[in-house]
């Protein structure tokens, strides 16, 4: 591939390596993936590659970035202001995480295996634009639902806390997926969107009802 002289070139270059790991992330774990295949799929040499980007937890960490940014930008379309109740609001919320599944992915590698490998100003970098994200999402929640005005945050992070867990509990291997065909096992199939939906609406409906004391 023809290397990236101006700064043009180099942000392009840029978003075909974010865009190859963004696809290989979506098929395969974490640690299935290698700069070497980001690298080779491009046609880049190795050495390239780490010019933009020095460990592959940085790499992904700038993949969840920007899928965190495009889920802002899509909840901004949905989550206008006015009177939406608790479920329709956690209707909008599951389906945007629902339709982001490389997202979610993300969420549930990046305390365990992302942060631990970062230096110190990336790692503070990365939580401060984590930080904005979810004051956004919290003023966009506490705008478009009444019931939750002044709890914003806490709505925010009882969706990434339960959408770690939830996709954990939901995300099955084909071995799994293999064990599941016994029916006694199929209490343990369970679906990422209505069972977020499930959990969320326990969670919110809870959150709303309690007193201003309990908001932030």
């Amino acid at each position: 591939m023809k290397r990236a002289n101006d700064d043009a070139q180099k942000s392009q270059r840029r978003d075909e390596i974010l865009n190859q790991a963004a696809t290989l992330l979506a098929k395969r774990d974490f640690e299935a993936v290698t700069l070497s295949e980001v690298a080779g799929n491009l046609g880049l040499v190795k050495g390239t590659l780490y010019r933009y980007f020095p460990t592959k937890e940085v790499l992904v960490l700038e993949v969840l970035e920007r899928e965190l940014q495009l889920w802002l930008t899509d909840l901004s379309g949905a989550l206008l202001p006015g009177e939406l109740g608790v479920q329709t609001l956690v209707d909008h919320l599951t389906q945007s995480l629902g339709a982001r599944p490389l997202l979610v992915r993300l969420f549930s590698i990046v305390h365990v295996q992302l942060e631990k490998h970062l230096s110190l100003e990336r790692l503070v970098e990365f939580k401060k634009s984590t930080a904005l994200v979810m004051n956004r999402a919290a003023s966009l929640i506490e705008a478009a639902s009444p019931p939750l005005a002044g709890k914003g945050t806490n709505a925010v992070l009882a969706l990434y806390e339960l959408a770690i867990g939830v996709g954990h509990v939901t995300e099955r291997s084909p071995l799994v997926e293999q064990a599941l065909t016994d029916p006694v096992l199929e209490v343990f199939r369970l679906e990422f969107v209505p069972a977020l939906r499930e959990s969320l609406l326990w969670t919110f409906t809870g959150l709303a009802a309690t007193g201003s004391s309990g908001s932030k």
